[in-house]
């Protein structure tokens, strides 16, 4: 706790501010991605006589939450930190795609 507190006193308000960005991003994401993931699952368990969801486990959807978690972390620290500048003076379609 003591190292936390430590790096938190390091980083300015900006900084701070980006990263609670990063961090509204890639909960956002996960929860995009859990919430079609399950549609999903239950759309083809109903095309199909087979019950997907007796072989996935409470683990499995977690383990599922916490790589997409870092995925999107990580995607959203490029495009909040390093691609903005870059796309800058593009068009909004161009930062869209």
């Amino acid at each position: 706790m003591v190292v936390l507190t430590r790096i938190r006193a390091k980083l300015s308000f900006i900084q701070k501010y980006h990263y609670r960005w990063v961090f509204m991003v890639a909960a956002i994401w996960t929860a995009i991605d859990l919430i079609y993931w399950l549609r999903d699952m239950h759309l083809s368990s109903e095309l199909t006589n087979d019950a997907p969801f007796e072989f996935i486990t409470t683990q499995t959807i977690l383990l599922r939450c916490l790589i997409v978690f870092i995925m999107s972390c990580l995607m959203g620290y490029i495009l909040i930190f390093k691609l903005r500048q870059v796309f800058r003076n593009y068009p909004l379609l161009v930062n869209l795609l």
